[in-house]
């Protein structure tokens, strides 16, 4: 069962799940000190292909974790799109509350930057500390959010299928002193979960590719505490306004309220997303549209990768 990057095309509504799940994983301690410590992750490169939509993503995402788990660090990424330069694409992220962004993420393209965050209280969690705080109980939850650098009507966050849209920024990007180079969406070369100490070479690239330090320096940014189950990427607009379309990733019917992607993020009803990442019980595997590179394991130390297993992933009713 898989984390995936795709487009919906029709209505669909799983069965609801009967005790076993999609398989997850984390790299390190559950419990995040805030140093870099052990801790390992993966970073899934692009082959030949790119996206090819240069405004827009959409990603959905199932993740566990604790609040009281979290390190002092404002900022615990869940996803980064870079390109192996690190001057664009953006990230999303959970943060502690002690900011706007608890819940957020952004992209930029050399010119503009759009920043959004949880920024309305619904009916079962609220905005910033109380939102990550009641996300961070210990039991698997679902990330949705689509991000639009051209059309602000197009910026939302659900979370378990509730709405939480509000509170987004826009203004000029300062990435790097070489912001007016800095690539576009369709640019992008690599997908990271999670951040991950050190400053790599990356084997499956050429000898002279070698990630940026906004990415795998980031050791404050890292977030190995977190379990993270099947994600979908998409680079172009997915309506998540749409119940419909929701019903095809999160149905609160079901243990969880997890949908089942399949090995492609079809089998809810989406159509194929571009990348779709999920773990196999071996190593993480890409059902999307678009060819990537085997995953690289990204490690510090000692750190290595920790396998969930099913009857205790999304879908599964496990917590921790």
């Amino acid at each position: 069962m898989p984390l995936g990057f795709a487009k919906s095309t029709f209505t669909y509504a799983a069965a609801a799940a009967t005790g076993s799940g999609a398989r997850a994983f984390f790299g390190g301690t559950r419990a995040n000190d805030g140093t870099p410590g052990n801790v390992a992750t993966y970073r899934v490169a692009m082959k030949n292909d790119r996206f090819a939509n240069n405004t827009g993503i959409t990603f959905i995402y199932w993740i566990r974790y604790k609040f009281s788990e979290l390190s002092s660090n404002n900022q615990h990424r869940v996803l980064t799109y870079r390109d192996f330069a690190d001057l664009g694409g953006g990230q999303t992220w959970i943060g502690n509350g002690t900011n706007p962004f608890a819940i957020g993420a952004n992209i930029y393209n050399g010119s503009e930057n759009i920043v959004m965050s949880i920024g309305k209280a619904g009916s079962t969690y609220g905005n910033n500390l109380t939102a990550a705080q009641g996300v961070g109980d210990g039991s698997w939850h679902c990330v949705m959010m689509r991000l639009d650098m051209a059309d602000a009507s197009k910026r939302h966050i659900y979370i378990d299928g509730e709405d939480h849209t509000a509170g987004q920024t826009a203004g000029a990007s300062v990435p790097s002193t070489t912001s007016g180079n800095n690539p576009k969406l369709n640019n992008i070369d690599f997908i990271g979960i999670k951040a991950a100490p050190g400053n790599d070479k990356d084997d499956t690239r050429g000898s002279g590719d070698v990630d940026g330090g906004g990415y795998t320096g980031n050791n404050s940014q890292q977030f190995p505490s977190a379990d993270l189950g099947p994600v979908w990427f998409y680079d172009t607009d997915v309506d998540i306004t749409s119940s419909s379309v929701r019903a095809k990733y999160y149905n609160a019917s079901n243990t969880d309220g997890y949908v089942d992607g399949g090995t492609d993020g079809t089998d809810g009803g989406a159509s194929q997303p571009e990348l779709y990442l999920y773990h196999n019980a071996s190593t993480l595997l890409n059902g999307g549209s678009l060819s990537t590179r085997a995953p690289f394991v990204v490690a510090n130390g000692s750190g290595a990768i920790s396998i969930v297993a099913d009857t205790d992933g999304p879908g599964s009713g496990g917590t921790r």
